[in-house]
């Protein structure tokens, strides 16, 4: 089971380039429908509530979570949060969490994240685009790329660990030696269609993420 923890797109984004916003999914779709804003709403208030970390971390044992996703709209918006999910994490060690983020673009934030990303129980990924740049190297960090309509595949930097597909048609399942999401590559499957919870890809250890 994926447990999912979001906020408000864009409003908790201070990474966004152009790129991403220009593709939002968490703008479209079942996102925008009421009920789901007003959670997303809740939650924000939620996480700036002196509660967070002991409400959540008892969630995530009484509904026997073993994996969190942090962020599927959202993001890291200051460097307290992040440390309100470093206690959760260290409160969990038996749950693996992840976390997609542009966030690593501010300064501040950044320095919240690197200490994050070396938790043994956690899976931390710099979201970059073309806007972005590469991300800086951090360690226990992985990079996704995002190629938009148009971008050549060829660049995808070579450091990137997987690639997400905002735009494209056809099959691709590497994109300058970074594997494609399994989700995106486009390839026709006799399996039982792929989900997130079949690959595990995003919340692997780093020895399962398979090499280019």
């Amino acid at each position: 089971m994926i447990w999912t923890f979001s906020l408000p797109a864009e409003d908790t984004c201070p990474g966004a380039t152009d790129a991403c916003r220009s593709v939002c999914y968490a703008k479209s779709g079942r996102y925008v429908f009421p009920s789901i804003r007003g959670l997303y709403a809740r939650n924000r208030e939620r996480a700036a509530g002196p509660d967070f970390v002991d409400d959540v971390a008892a969630e995530i044992r009484a509904k026997f979570v073993r994996v969190v996703r942090i962020h599927g709209s959202g993001d890291f918006d200051s460097p307290g949060y992040v440390r309100k999910w470093a206690e959760v994490a260290r409160r969990r060690p038996g749950t693996t969490f992840y976390a997609y983020t542009r966030s690593w673009r501010v300064p501040a934030v950044r320095e919240a994240l690197r200490p994050f990303a070396r938790m043994k129980n956690v899976r931390l990924w710099y979201s970059a685009d073309r806007d972005s740049g590469p991300p800086p190297r951090d360690a226990g960090v992985r990079i996704a790329w995002m190629l938009g309509a148009g971008d050549d595949p060829a660049s995808v930097p070579r450091r990137a660990d997987l690639a997400f597909r905002a735009g494209g048609d056809g099959p691709l399942k590497r994109a300058n030696g970074a594997l494609v999401c399994p989700y995106e590559q486009g390839v026709p499957l006799k399996a039982p269609r792929i989900t997130c919870d079949r690959c595990g890809i995003c919340f692997a250890s780093k020895a399962r993420i398979p090499k280019k």
